[in-house]
């Protein structure tokens, strides 16, 4: 679903917003890629094929107001699927959100992964 760069990139957005003690750089960001590739393989079992498709389809795509109900409702149900226990409760659902929130936004219309990362 994301390239190695992509997922960088997004490692880089969730460095940003948390910082977990004691652990380096590098520690951080060896877990924040591991937290993402379990997001998106839930994702990848758990979203129609259809949405997977409009990631880099700007021509057509979801609006912002199904985006947003799409986000909350994803990052609830993977809250309480998903437990990373180097995280908290509010670490995993910021990496939850901010790894979703990107991914759905992608699907929307006139927006792409790469559009959707770079913002």
């Amino acid at each position: 679903m994301l390239t190695n760069e992509q997922i960088d990139a997004v490692v880089a957005k969730i460095n940003q917003k948390i910082n977990l003690p004691v652990l380096g750089e590098k520690t951080e960001a060896v877990i924040f890629k591991m937290v993402i590739k379990k997001i998106l393989k839930f994702l990848e079992e758990h979203l129609p094929e259809e949405w997977i498709n409009l990631i880099n389809n700007t021509s057509d795509g979801l609006t912002p107001q199904e985006v947003n109900a799409i986000v909350d409702k994803l990052v609830r149900y993977m809250n309480a699927q998903i437990d990373v226990p180097l995280l908290s409760e509010d670490e995993e659902a910021i990496i939850f959100e901010t790894v979703v929130r990107l991914i759905i936004e992608s699907m929307a219309k006139n927006k792409s992964l790469e559009t959707v990362i770079a913002a």
